[in-house]
Parts: C-alpha cells; sequence; structure tokens
C-alpha cells in the first residue's frame, strides 16, 4: 500500500461537482478502466488515472486531472507522456466503488502530497507502440527554460540522425538491397514513413536542478527527415504548462 497522506488534512471535495464520473473514453484498460476521460456536473473534462486498488475499502484509487480536448489528443498521438498529460491540470484524489465506479470520497490534492510511485514514471506513453524510439537528453548552461540556442537544437538532431542512420541502412539493405538513400531515391520506401510524424523537445529540471533539453523521436520516422520539430515554450517558472483548472 502507497504512503498516502493524511486524508483528513486535505480539503474535501463536495460529490456534487464530482457527479457519476462515467468513463466517456476509456484510454487504457486492465480488468477494469486504467486510463480514462470523465465528464463532470460542470461540463468539465478530467483524466482519471488508476493509482491503487483498496481491497478492505471495496474501492479503487485513482488519480483525477483536469484536462482539454487537446492534452488527450496529445495523449492519444504520443506527444505527450501520461504523467506529464496529468500534471497539466488541478489534482483530485478519488476513491471509487470497485462494483460500480460511484465516489465515494474525494479530496484536493497537490503534487507535492503524492507519494513518488503515485504517478507513473516519466516518460511512460499511453500505448507500448508510442514510446519513442530514441531519447536524447543534453545539458549545460545555454539550455534555459526561457531560450533554447538553435546549435543545441541542431546538435540533438544529429545525435538522433547519427545513431538511427545505421539501423535503417541495414533494414532498407535487408528489404531492398538497396541503402535506405538509395531506397528513398528510387521510390522503393512509402514517402510517408520517411517524415517524423512528430518529435518532441522538452526543457526541464534535473535531479541536480540544472536545466535539460529532451528531444524525442517516435518509432514512425525516417533518419534524414528535414521537418520541423515541435518546441514547448514554458510561461511559467516552473516549466509547467496547465489545462484549465475546476471551478465550483
Amino acid at each position: 500500500m502507497m504512503a498516502w497522506p493524511n486524508l483528513s488534512a486535505l480539503q474535501v471535495i463536495d460529490l456534487v461537482h464530482i457527479g457519476v464520473l462515467y468513463p466517456v473514453e476509456v484510454l487504457y484498460q486492465f480488468e477494469q478502466p486504467c486510463i480514462f476521460t470523465a465528464n463532470l456536473p460542470s461540463g468539465s473534462q478530467v483524466l482519471a488515472y488508476l493509482v491503487e486498488e483498496l481491497e478492505q475499502e471495496e474501492c479503487y484509487r485513482y488519480l483525477l486531472a483536469t484536462t482539454a480536448v487537446e492534452t488527450i489528443a496529445d495523449l492519444k498521438a504520443g506527444v505527450l507522456s501520461v504523467r506529464k498529460a496529468l500534471l497539466r491540470g488541478s489534482l483530485w484524489l478519488a476513491d471509487l466503488g470497485m462494483s460500480d465506479l460511484l465516489p465515494k470520497q474525494v479530496f484536493s490534492i497537490s503534487v507535492e502530497q503524492l507519494p513518488v510511485d503515485a504517478l507513473p514514471e516519466p516518460g511512460t506513453m499511453l500505448l507500448p507502440s508510442l514510446e519513442p524510439a530514441l531519447r536524447v537528453r543534453l545539458s549545460g548552461e545555454q539550455i534555459t527554460f526561457d531560450a533554447l540556442p538553435a546549435p543545441v537544437l541542431a546538435h540533438a538532431a544529429d545525435i538522433a540522425r547519427t545513431a538511427l542512420k545505421p539501423i535503417f541502412d541495414w533494414l532498407a539493405r535487408g528489404l531492398t538491397g538497396q541503402t535506405s538513400k538509395d531506397a528513398r531515391q528510387n521510390g522503393c520506401v512509402n514517402s510517408t514513413a520517411c517524415r517524423f510524424s512528430t518529435s518532441h523537445l522538452a526543457v526541464s529540471r534535473s535531479p541536480c536542478g540544472s536545466p535539460v533539453s529532451a528531444i524525442q523521436t517516435p518509432r514512425n520516422f525516417w533518419p534524414n527527415s528535414t521537418v520541423p520539430m515541435k518546441l514547448n515554450s514554458f510561461k511559467r517558472k516552473d516549466g509547467r504548462t496547465y489545462d484549465k483548472a475546476l471551478t465550483g
């Protein structure tokens, strides 16, 4: 069992603001819905993440995060990890009945109050197929939350291209007897597979407190692609982007 804080010290949320929490879209399921979206009586949308099964209390403990359509789309596309999607919103802790998934008690909670193992590991995607094929991590004094020099971005892209090109050369020779360059020039490779569908660059803090940049390359990519990469801009000092919080 996780080391939860004293629930009596948390702010209790009136269940009238929560409603039934019927899953609108189940994003991941294993015996019961593990990650799903639900609508609140206020019209706001929440992302529910199964944290723990409480057998004695006969309930599932979920972490609820306010969310938006764009966040869910990015989560399903592999642009956002599950952890980042949850941390974009205001957080509530909800105990739902095992038999009917009806809320029994709900509390407002902060990230700092969560047990260390309550959130998924950083970089965990919604589905295994969305896991990045490669992650490149850079650190240095020039990397800050409000500025990222172009050479840093180019250096990260060069590392990814250099690391992955031999793999694609080997695959191209095995499938067509040609190098990846020849296969592309001769039209032997589908053009849609020769582009980055999406790439993600983020700036975050390392455990020692210094900013680091990380570039993630999805599985359906081509190492010589020149499609621009998406750059996250953080306006808050803590580097987070929040979706609209719940009201009421």
